[in-house]
């Protein structure tokens, strides 16, 4: 269950089976709110609430909230904590438990809600169950809730709200606060005025301060709203010269905003029919999701389409209407503006401090003079409009599989160099291509220096590319660029059509790459920022993280990055790309719609630009871990990097050994299914550790397997974690275990062979199966019918005691156990 801004949603995922005996409606028909239950999750309400308090994106949110209209519920705190579930309730009399039931009889009533129901069964059969469950919802013929005024004031309107972050960053961000655009679903006016505005190609409005080196990035599109209101935003990511430039950044925005608004109908009119052919091609090539997802959009979507158009709303734009674009654009103005600063200069000037989180703040109204800039601002001679898109598909055709082709990928490339397979997909029948590929290069990670050099070259080729490829994008067709600990990893996916397009151009950019002095500038600072900024994180993730340092070797430490990166240079990096470049080896993987001819037209295209040499023998970069001893488990403790952090986290890892042996990888999956949940119900729901509690196994990329428990708290130290893990692992798992009947086994099984069975959902999901096989050198295509063969006729529960003993309990003669802890800032008396 989850909330939304004015929507509970609440989804059980069930296997079919199980779905004619569910009681989920009871909770609707027949909620108990015992006081043992309502105790319990009101402290995993502030636990979850304790995890997002240093959390930039949830200060934020609720700074704005904060300080709007103070009558309006877009005001109120958007999640709760002990204080105002437990204490002040107490120092009121007011009975938690009594209010919890109120407020289901006043709001759960049935003509107030939806039902969506996904499965296999038929449709009659689906109506047959939804009506025997939950027929028996009261409907107290209730009206839905609405809120009458604005969420902003007027005269909180033309303001500017500074404030200071917990990680470092520099922001300006615009919101205007509209009418609700929900009327308007079918036009989309807020996609038109979003594609314009949050544009990166040429002539963008990114483009613009990037040039004049005052920007990073630029988002912009609808923000929070409902049936009341909507709002609209435009966010810029700000360099540090941007932070100083501030001003004119917002008054580059503005002429940008008149540079729209005097656009002709000729220009609107291109613009409004790509923008439309886009969203339709989105719609009309939607993949698959999961059906939990599916179910939960559809029953909030009911909320604001009509029934015929519950599927169509959020996608299709079935009427061009350039006069509500107009009228849009003519809402956002300097009068309407209202402004978010974000920078870690400002703490000067921040001197009020925001309730719920923390955050230091400052409100001020804008100067008039600024104002004034604003409503008068023009667009100077050389700010022109974006250009037409040139990768807009108009080639939908589905490429045929021939009578024997293979079921799974086959190789199609095989050198000194490169090896890459090829599927032609026919399963979804989509226009889509996916094309992975996997450099491994050995100088990518051999120092903690070249792991910089290769993090900025990709960042720094992204950043090239940028405004060539943002157009790709647009039109459903995405890259991604990744170094790694062997090389680095480019991904190619979407539309086939101009696939072949932005590869090539990507690969010719890539093998002929000069960085620009200005570029370097802002590339060089961003990734630095990220560096410092990743000593944040939440506790459990530096856990994690930390374990992977002990483990893997080589690993490199942020701690040394950030060390290093202030002396790397512009130089080290352009004489670093051709040893990074100029010998190496390529894995590949090409999914989708192209047959066998066109994959490998494609490969060749992209092998005559990258001119790569051979690796010698033992040169093949290769992932180590590093094996545990069994004579005692190995500890490492740390201190979280943010004094203010105010979670611990520890995690417990089992070294099991490689995942070659195709039997115990399916029994530790079993093993997983059997004892995540007992583990989640005593530290979580019985003991109320803290909100982030797991476990199960982990396959890692350098074909590992572990077993692993993990927890985060706010409210322990990470050594207390770490004992009652101990108490769960070595006096409860193995009796869990142990007492299962046949019945219970058997039901466990059955479980996981539905979910290896289940097919994939997507294009995606299947290159995604495909490539972990192919990046791991398993070459393993048929894995999931493997694995289910082993669980149906060998998989018996004595093997996974005989797993657990071997590797995991006290005294296991395989026991590799690692632990980590790191320690948060813990509340006076909240442990010991």
């Amino acid at each position: 269950m989850f909330l939304l801004a004015s929507d509970t949603c609440a989804c059980p995922l069930l296997l079919p089976s199980h779905l004619p005996s569910c009681s989920f409606s009871q909770f609707f028909t027949a909620p108990l709110f015992t006081p043992e239950g309502t105790d319990r999750e009101l402290r995993a309400v502030d636990s979850e609430n304790s995890k997002n308090l240093q959390s930039d994106p949830w200060r934020m949110r609720q700074l704005v909230k904060s300080t709007s209209t103070s009558t309006h519920p877009y005001h109120k705190y958007g999640t709760g904590n002990l204080d105002t579930l437990l204490h002040t309730p107490k120092q009121k009399n007011i009975d938690v438990r009594k209010e919890l039931l109120a407020f289901h009889k006043k709001y759960y009533s049935a003509n107030l809600m939806n039902l969506v129901i996904v499965g296999p069964q038929s449709l009659d059969e689906l109506q047959k169950m939804a009506e025997g469950m939950f027929c028996d919802i009261v409907n107290s013929d209730l009206e839905a809730p609405t809120f009458e005024g604005e969420p902003v004031a007027e005269a909180d309107l033309k303001q500017i709200i500074r404030c200071v972050p917990v990680k470092e960053s520099r922001s300006i961000e615009m919101t205007w606060y509209l009418p609700s655009s929900r009327p308007h679903y079918r036009t989309k006016p807020q996609a038109v005025a979003s594609h314009v505005l949050g544009h990166e190609g040429k002539n963008s409005l990114l483009s613009i301060l990037k040039e004049k080196g005052w920007a990073n990035g630029v988002v912009a599109g609808a923000g929070e709203g409902g049936s009341d209101f909507s709002s609209f935003g435009l966010g810029i990511e700000l360099t540090e010269e941007g932070f100083e430039h501030w001003e004119e950044v917002v008054e580059a925005s503005f002429q940008y905003l008149a540079l729209i608004r005097e656009g002709g109908e000729e220009q609107w009119k291109w613009i409004c029919d790509e923008v439309k052919n886009t969203w339709d091609t989105s719609f009309r090539f939607l993949e698959k999701g999961a059906p939990e997802t599916w179910a939960q959009q559809l029953a909030s979507r009911m909320h604001i389409y009509p029934i015929e158009h519950v599927i169509s709303g959020p996608y299709l734009i079935t009427d061009v209407n350039m006069q509500l674009v107009a009228d849009l654009f003519g809402r956002l103005t300097a009068d309407r503006v209202r402004m978010l600063q974000v920078a870690p200069e400002l703490e000067s000037v921040c001197t009020s401090t925001e309730h719920w989180y923390g955050t230091k703040y400052h409100q001020e109204q804008l100067s008039a003079v600024f104002l004034e800039k604003l409503r008068t601002a023009r667009p100077p001679e050389t700010m022109v409009l974006i250009q037409p898109n040139p990768f807009i598909p108009s080639d939908f055709e589905l490429r045929e599989p021939d009578a024997d082709a293979s079921k799974y990928p086959v190789e199609i490339v095989s050198t000194d160099t490169w090896r890459v397979f090829h599927k032609l997909d026919d399963k979804f029948k989509m226009p889509k291509l996916n094309v992975m590929l996997e450099i491994q290069t050995p100088v990518a990670y051999e120092s903690p220096y070249a792991a910089v050099y290769t993090k900025l070259f990709t960042q720094l080729l992204k950043e090239e590319l940028n405004e060539f490829a943002y157009d790709a994008e647009i039109a459903h067709l995405n890259y991604t660029i990744d170094s790694t600990a062997i090389g680095f990893n480019l991904m190619v996916a979407g539309m086939h059509h101009k696939l072949p397009v932005l590869l090539s151009e990507i690969v010719r950019v890539m093998f002929n790459f000069e960085i620009k002095s200005e570029m370097y500038a802002r590339v060089h600072k961003s990734v630095a920022r990220d560096y410092r900024n990743f000593m944040f994180e939440q506790a459990y993730q530096h856990a994690m993280y930390k374990s992977g340092v002990v483990q893997q070797a080589p690993r490199w430490m942020y701690e040394q990055y950030v060390t290093i990166i202030d002396d790397v240079t512009m130089e080290d990096v352009q004489a670093f790309i051709p040893r990074l470049l100029s010998r190496a080896y390529v894995l590949g993987l090409v999914h989708g719609n192209a047959t066998k001819e066109e994959a490998t037209a494609i490969v060749k295209g992209i092998q005559d630009v990258a001119k790569i040499r051979p690796l010698m023998d033992g040169e093949h970069p290769h992932r180590r871990v590093a094996i545990m001893p069994t004579e005692k488990p190995t500890l490492l403790a740390r201190t979280h990097a943010d004094p203010e952090h105010c979670n611990s986290a520890s995690e417990i890892v089992f070294q099991i050994g490689m995942e070659v042996n195709m039997k115990r990888r399916v029994s530790l999956d079993l093993l997983s299914q059997i004892i995540s949940e007992p583990f989640f119900n005593q530290l979580r729901t019985k003991e109320q550790l803290g909100y982030i509690t797991h476990s199960g196994k982990l396959r890692d990329y350098t074909g590992i397997e572990s077993y692993i428990f993990l927890v985060q708290s706010s409210s322990h130290e990470a050594k207390y974690l770490t004992w009652r893990m101990n108490l769960f692992i070595d006096n409860q798992a193995l009796n869990i275990l142990k007492e299962l009947s046949e019945e219970e086994f058997n039901s466990h099984r059955d479980s996981l062979i539905v979910k290896k069975e289940t097919k994939d959902k997507s294009l995606a999901d299947e290159t995604a199966r495909y490539w972990v096989e192919v990046s791991k050198h398993l070459f393993r295509f048929d894995i999931a019918q493997q694995e289910v063969e082993l669980l149906r006729k060998s998989v018996t529960k004595q093997d996974l005691i005989d797993i657990f003993c071997e590797y995991v309990a006290v005294g296991a003669p395989k026991r590799r156990k690692l632990v980590v802890e790191v320690e948060g800032k813990i509340a006076p008396g909240e442990d010991g």
